[in-house]
């Protein structure tokens, strides 16, 4: 869609005809062109040679012939399309973490305390500038984006404050009251981003859009490319603080560097994470305002706890409500501060209708012992809540049954793997850099090349005598294994 030329498939082609070029002057040299047999061998393979380069080369010009660009009518059906899938996607994601159920965690957010993270106030929005608003009420923050100049949000909050889930209902909102004039919200994980193979924001974002909506190729296979270069995308792009410590910097001076007048986003990080990149960056993200979330009050995480047990609970949460109102005991008065918090007394003792007697026991007085507590008992929890299902419908249900301390062990390992390769992106297309060595990698590559080699020699062989085919396909097997095993482990290392 965006008259780009690609070269690779050209050069692919190339070498498969090279090949089969190579293959065929081989069969040649050994049959005797006066033995009618032979000939007739020799001409069959010829022609399946033929049969099979022809597609491969009308696939490599298809490939690197550039699409003309797409009419408006197709972008915004693609638009159109997006929209509905991001939101489907989202409200989804939504239900399985209960965001509305009965409803969100009512976080109070305003423009941030420190000058040093936002730029000018007056290249941000109309003065004076303001921006407030609850996670309960959305309406009035989704107003106060809608009103930047650019359109330019940065989520900062401790550990556990909400940052993500009030980028989701941002997300949400915008697509549900989706305007045609607005681009379609779309949340990427930033810690993919390595702006050394994508200098530029809408690179990453264009490839990265082709991966995860691949219904977008029914409108041609430039589809995302399109979508992002015109700025049909608002890209949400979470997780600064989950990238290394340098890579941030370099990611805040490739956003800037990649931002023209029109180009919106949402950012997400850690305070600390972001100061120290902006710090070591030297500058700020241009006409972004940046807003930071208030704790939780007494009243409102008890509020939320009560509104969030039925009328008439199995168990007595009176000694729980009242402690937390009082703020009088340090861990319930600390740890409920935060989503996080509350999150968790909500999925471990009010989803499962255990008894809260420990919450008013001793740990209560100690902040530390009564998050570790929560944290302790969130894997059994998660695994009761969501019970598992042979329902097709049920697309993110679990289809078997999990083991508390087995999914502990699973989840600790994977953990040690992603603090080994400094990163907290995890995601499926990941696990097998996670979970094994280059060298283990290279050894599968030398396996697989040896296996083709040995289904090539068989199928030579019939030609040119089995003894003969074996060998040139260990050969062909050994070498292509090793050099697909050096390409993979030089990338691994990458």
């Amino acid at each position: 869609m965006n008259g780009r030329r690609s070269w690779w498939p050209l050069l692919v082609a190339v070498a498969v005809v090279a090949a089969l070029a190579v293959a065929v002057s081989m069969v040649g040299h050994v049959l005797d062109p006066d033995d009618p047999v032979n000939r007739a061998d020799l001409g069959s393979l010829v022609l399946a040679a033929l049969a099979f380069a022809t597609p491969v080369v009308l696939w490599a010009r298809r490939r690197a012939t550039p699409a003309p660009p797409a009419g408006e009518e197709i972008v915004a059906t693609a638009k159109t399309t997006l929209t509905g899938l991001v939101a489907e996607q989202w409200r989804t994601e939504a239900t399985i973490r209960s965001l509305g159920d009965p409803e969100p965690i009512p976080i109070s957010w305003h423009l941030t305390d420190d000058p040093g993270l936002m730029d000018h106030p007056r290249l941000i929005g109309h003065q004076p500038l303001t921006f407030t608003g609850t996670s309960d009420r959305m309406l009035r923050l989704v107003e106060s984006f809608r009103a930047l100049h650019r359109r330019r949000l940065v989520i900062t909050g401790g550990p556990g404050s909400g940052k993500t889930t009030l980028a989701v209902q941002l997300l949400l909102h915008l697509a549900d009251d989706h305007r045609p004039e607005e681009p379609v919200p779309v949340l990427f994980t930033i810690a993919g981003w390595d702006t050394s193979v994508h200098p530029r924001l809408h690179d990453w974002l264009a490839t990265r859009l082709a991966q995860d909506y691949p219904a977008l190729t029914a409108y041609g296979p430039d589809a995302a490319r399109t979508l992002v270069d015109r700025g049909h995308v608002l890209p949400i792009l979470d997780g600064l603080d989950e990238l290394p410590g340098d890579a941030r910097a370099a990611a805040i001076a490739a956003l800037n560097a990649s931002l023209a007048d029109r180009d919106q986003f949402i950012l997400t990080s850690r305070t600390g994470e972001l100061a120290a990149a902006l710090d070591q960056a030297g500058d700020v993200l241009t006409a972004a305002a940046v807003i930071a979330p208030r704790p939780l009050t007494p009243q409102a995480a008890a509020g939320y706890v009560r509104t969030c047990l039925p009328p008439r609970p199995r168990h007595d949460w009176t000694p729980v409500i009242e402690a937390l109102e009082n703020a009088d005991r340090p861990g319930l008065a600390e740890v409920p501060s935060t989503a996080l918090g509350l999150w968790l007394i909500r999925t471990v003792y009010i989803t499962p209708t255990t008894d809260p007697a420990p919450l008013t026991g001793p740990l209560a007085d100690e902040p530390g012992r009564l998050r570790a507590h929560l944290l302790d008992h969130l894997i059994p929890a998660a695994i009761h809540a969501r019970p598992p299902t042979r329902d097709p419908a049920e697309h993110f249900r679990p289809r078997h049954a999990w083991d508390p301390d087995q999914a502990r062990h699973y989840l600790a390992y994977l953990a040690r793997q992603l603090t080994a390769h400094d990163t907290r992106d995890l995601a499926w297309w990941h696990l097998a850099n996670l979970t094994s060595t280059p060298a283990q990698q290279r050894r599968t590559a030398r396996v697989f090349g040896l296996v083709f080699g040995l289904v090539f020699g068989l199928v030579f062989g019939l030609v040119v005598g089995l003894g003969s085919g074996l060998t040139g396909g260990l050969m062909f097997g050994l070498t292509g294994g090793l050099v697909v095993g050096l390409v993979v482990g030089h990338v691994t290392q990458q």
